[in-house]
């Protein structure tokens, strides 16, 4: 109860602000200081005009049956806002270029804000949650290698060096490549050609490869060396797994019948949330990464980061046998795992129980 009343009274004093106040005072400030004046009155006309909406969408943001029924009559689920982006990618000469379509984007270039190529300047946030999400993958199971194998429990510092471990490349990369792209737009936009102007803004992203100017080229090939060491977190993840499945491993064999039993449901659920990242995200991403000059690569590498809502179904799917044998009856393989779950059933016992366990 007192949980529903702080979220009711948070929503009711955040959604004014959001809604009203804000752009109303950003409308005022872009006025005083010479900017467009036509798009800055009809901002403030429209954060007036949205005073009669705070309760409704107060209504909508708080009530789940609402949020729902609301996001379905947009044609959006769950899924896809976690997946959303402000840019639309393409490939034009090699370049990878990204087409600004998001209301974000659209709002700032009606301002006149961030002129030429500092729009780039909005990918330093979407690229950190993209990467860096990729990058907290590694976080959990270095966690449980020091917990399972060191027996070692680590405080809240070590826990804090350790997420600044692994999000250390992945923030250098997300800040650095905007920036880049920024100082190289001129070069990069003479070399694959302007963009339509009728149509959205686009930035070609920067390539170390078709850039030329000096000290820019050389910072790059900076930034380059640190980020090698993002190469190393598949293979210590992999080394962590092992360690982990050759420990829980040593103590199902010591355990009784009872504790064995669960000992190896654990062990297969830690291998099983391990293993699903390495092939679905890590691999894919940074093998595009590796081989970026590749056709598709950028492709692949998007794809692993969308993959990554995935993860934990597909870890359900592998570990609950009513899953397993529903996916099994879709792709009509279940009576070949069958036979092949009583060869296995035959070899271990001795002895042919012609059942499914």
């Amino acid at each position: 109860m007192q949980r529903q009343i702080t979220l009711t009274l948070t929503a009711q004093s955040i959604i004014p602000v959001l809604l009203v106040a804000l752009p109303y005072l950003i409308g005022i400030f872009n006025l005083h200081n010479g900017g467009n004046k036509s798009g800055s009155l009809s901002l403030m006309s429209v954060s007036l005009n949205s005073i009669p909406l705070v309760n409704p969408v107060s209504t909508i943001i708080l009530v789940k049956s609402y949020r729902n029924i609301a996001l379905r009559a947009l044609g959006i689920d769950r899924n896809s806002i976690s997946t959303s982006r402000v840019s639309r990618s393409t490939s034009i000469k090699g370049i990878l270029i990204l087409n600004f379509e998001g209301p974000l984007p659209q709002l700032v270039a009606s301002f006149g804000w961030l002129p030429d190529g500092k729009l780039a300047y909005f990918l330093i946030p979407e690229f950190f949650c993209q990467i860096g999400t990729l990058c907290y993958c590694f976080v959990p199971f270095t966690y449980r290698y020091f917990h399972i194998v060191r027996n070692k429990t680590l405080n809240q510092l070590q826990f804090c060096l350790l997420i600044a471990f692994y999000l250390a490349p992945s923030t250098i990369l997300s800040i650095s490549l905007p920036i880049l792209s920024s100082l190289a737009f001129d070069e990069l936009t003479e070399y694959v050609g302007v963009g339509d102007p009728q149509c959205l803004r686009r930035i070609p992203m920067f390539n170390p490869d078709f850039v030329v100017t000096e000290p820019i080229r050389t910072i790059s090939y900076g930034f380059t060396s640190v980020l090698s060491l993002i190469f190393a977190f598949p293979p210590l993840l992999i080394y962590c797994v092992v360690r982990i499945f050759q420990k829980l491993n040593a103590d199902v064999q010591k355990s009784s019948t009872m504790g064995s039993k669960m000992q190896r449901q654990v062990t297969v659920a830690l291998t099983s949330q391990s293993v699903v990242p390495i092939l679905f995200v890590a691999i894919p991403f940074f093998l595009g990464i590796f081989n970026h000059k590749t056709m598709g690569s950028f492709s692949v590498m998007s794809i692993s980061i969308n993959l990554i809502p995935l993860v934990n179904p597909i870890s359900t799917i592998i570990l609950v046998k009513d899953y397993r044998q529903t996916i099994a009856r879709a792709f009509g393989i279940e009576k070949h795992l069958q036979s092949i779950h009583r060869v296995s059933v035959f070899s271990s016992k001795g002895s042919f129980t012609g059942t499914s366990t």
